[in-house]
């Protein structure tokens, strides 16, 4: 399970939206690099977080499916909007966005932020004037 929730993550949110889409970016790559050397990871086939967030997410991989119950999705959402305040976030608009399940397989998991694309990502910043 992904826990998206943070206040690190929030503090980049906070900077702008890329700043944090780019946060959520990097832990995948850290999550992939867990999920490939550790091996009380070598069974995970998946990754998944309930979020508020799953419509920007899709494009980082990820799956998504609005919960069952709508009831219980607005009360869940109330949760996360109450800890994104107490996370300090500033721009907590009043529209109440309904949470939803991601998830991404291991296999995408690892060919969008594997080791081979980490060493890419690596050489690149390398590069950099």
């Amino acid at each position: 399970e992904l826990h998206i929730y943070s206040k690190r993550l929030v503090a980049l949110a906070e900077l702008s939206a890329l700043t944090g889409l780019r946060g959520v970016q990097n832990s995948l790559y850290d999550v992939a690099q867990a999920l490939e050397e550790r091996a009380e990871f070598r069974d995970v086939q998946l990754v998944y977080a309930l979020t508020i967030f799953a419509g920007v997410l899709g494009p980082m991989g990820f799956q998504s499916q609005a919960l069952p119950d709508v009831r219980q999705a607005r009360v869940m959402a109330v949760f996360f909007n109450l800890l994104r305040v107490l996370y300090g976030a500033k721009n907590t608009d009043s529209q109440q966005l309904l949470p939803a399940v991601i998830w991404m397989s291991r296999s995408t998991l690892l060919a969008r932020y594997g080791a081979h694309r980490r060493n890419t990502r690596n050489t690149a910043k390398s590069v950099q004037p």
